[in-house]
């Protein structure tokens, strides 16, 4: 185990990084602040980062690709409890319109009409993004908060057949009720540890076991090829102590 005053980690940012177990499962690590991560990990991310978009891969049309299963998807449909309604906003001269409920959100569409979500995504002023979760399955992970013009080509085009709040991980605070908090994390394909700020807090605490995890085969080639193995199975494990097997930076 080695200390690294150097690493960029601060008391205002926690670091994320993923890992496999012996099972094939994926696993995510939330260390906060000066936790453990291994030696060598390159850059500070987080849990919603590294799902949301290194665990995704290109795919066709400029929309990036998961393979989920439909096992995977569902528990991470959230009912929409978000205002469908446009509102515009400025800033410094410059306004825009928003809306909180095209924010996060998981779409099923009719998949005849998929070439009009392409031509949505090209509308706008493109702050946007689209993740597909399953090409068979037809659910897209969308934010089109302020994209006004692409909403309005998909909804005259009844190219939605429902609309879901996507789950987005939360950090884990010691001063807030745990049930409440992670009630949204546990709907992630992922078994998630969190490791509080000081290492003498003790080990990385399981927090999600989801029954259909993602699986290996699931990630980008690239990340299957560099991905940290631990030699535990996550679902056995409440708790891991990662410089038990694996080489560690304690971040100060």
């Amino acid at each position: 185990m080695k200390t690294d005053k150097e690493y960029p980690a601060t008391h205002s940012m926690s670091t994320a990084w993923y890992c496999v177990d012996d099972e094939g499962n994926v696993g995510i690590f939330d260390i906060n602040d000066n936790g453990p991560i291994p030696e060598g990990w390159p850059e500070d991310l987080n849990v919603n980062e590294i799902f949301w978009g290194d665990f995704s891969m290109e795919g066709k049309d400029g929309i990036r690709d998961f393979d989920m299963t439909r096992e995977q998807i569902t528990p991470m449909l959230m009912p929409m409890d978000v205002p469908d309604r446009w509102e515009e906003h400025s800033f410094e001269g410059k306004s825009w319109m928003f809306n909180g409920s095209w924010e996060n959100v998981i779409v099923k569409i009719d998949m005849a009409k998929y070439p009009i979500l392409v031509e949505a995504a090209s509308l706008g002023n493109k702050h946007h993004e689209i993740v597909c979760l399953s090409r068979k399955e037809g659910y897209f992970f969308l934010q089109f908060a302020y994209n006004i013009e692409s909403v309005k080509l998909l909804e005259e085009k009844h190219v939605i057949l429902s609309k879901y709040k996507a789950p987005l991980y939360d950090e884990i605070c010691e001063d807030e009720d745990p049930e409440s908090q992670d009630a949204e994390n546990k709907r992630l394909p992922l078994f998630i540890y969190h490791e509080e700020y000081n290492p003498e807090d003790g080990p990385a605490k399981r927090m999600t076991s989801p029954s259909c995890p993602m699986k290996l085969s699931q990630l980008p080639k690239d990340i299957q090829d560099k991905i940290t193995r631990l030699p535990v199975k996550f679902k056995d494990a409440e708790h891991i102590q990662l410089g038990e097997y694996i080489p560690v930076i304690i971040t100060e």
